[in-house]
């Protein structure tokens, strides 16, 4: 019974917010395109949704997540995320996801762009 209570006040919440998560949403996914494609990373999508594909040349994204999570305590996806030909046709093994949603702010946002670029220093990449 506490899942599926829980289940109904998620999608009573969205249902009564949608288009205010939709704008923020959005905007957080402007902002965040903008930013990072002032790095030197691969940005391998153009998103239309606050999901973001992204790898440092020489770096494997298993260690690109580690060292966000352990220096900077942000979590990230690494792996093929259940595409494995789209893998095979970029030439990568691993990538690393970055995901948002309404609950996300622009200051960390910045988090993340700051840490990306102390990363892209230190390991000169």
């Amino acid at each position: 019974m506490p899942g599926i209570e829980s289940l109904r006040a998620g999608i009573q919440y969205i249902s009564n917010h949608f288009q205010e998560i939709q704008e923020k949403e959005h905007e957080l996914l402007e902002y965040t395109y903008h930013q990072l494609k002032q790095l030197p990373i691969s940005l391998y999508n153009e998103p239309d949704i606050p999901i973001f594909i992204i790898g440092i040349k020489n770096m494997d994204a298993s260690k690109l997540s580690d060292i966000l999570y352990s220096k900077y305590h942000i979590i990230v996806r690494t792996g093929a995320h259940c595409a494995p030909l789209m893998m095979k046709h970029l030439g990568l093994e691993s990538v690393v996801r970055i995901s948002l949603s309404h609950m996300n702010t622009k200051e960390e946002v910045d988090v993340l762009i700051q840490a990306l670029k102390e990363i892209i220093e230190e390991y000169d990449y």
